[in-house]
């Protein structure tokens, strides 16, 4: 399913400060439904700390990859996540996946930690 040329890529948070322990989410998922977003739900605030209404939806600008990068509030920390699927219109989760939740291990870096 190829998603329409006219539909505007979400917006992500601001660009990270240059050293800053920086998150890029990066998936290949051509299959979504043009009405639908890919997103990541987790433990650390910019990842919504499973607040699902705070959801970080990810960008199809290069569709069908889709992308965001996001500073780590607490990156110190390891934390936890899983990709959904985002319903823009109701702004809330359809379908989170299933399973054992993914991890981003607490590091020390000066180059963006890809997920």
């Amino acid at each position: 399913m190829r998603r329409p040329a006219a539909a505007p890529a979400p917006a992500t948070p601001s660009a990270a400060p240059v050293g800053s322990s920086v998150v890029r989410f990066q998936l290949s998922a051509p299959r979504v439904d043009s009405d639908h977003q890919i997103c990541v739900l987790g433990s650390d605030p910019a990842l919504g700390a499973w607040d699902a209404t705070k959801a970080l939806v990810l960008s199809d600008a290069d569709y069908p990859t889709w992308v965001a990068e996001v500073a780590l509030a607490h990156p110190e920390q390891t934390a936890q996540y899983k990709y959904g699927i985002w319903e823009p219109r109701e702004q809330k989760i359809l379908y989170l996946e299933a399973g054992d939740d993914r991890f981003i291990y607490r590091w020390v870096a000066s180059s963006p930690c890809y997920a």
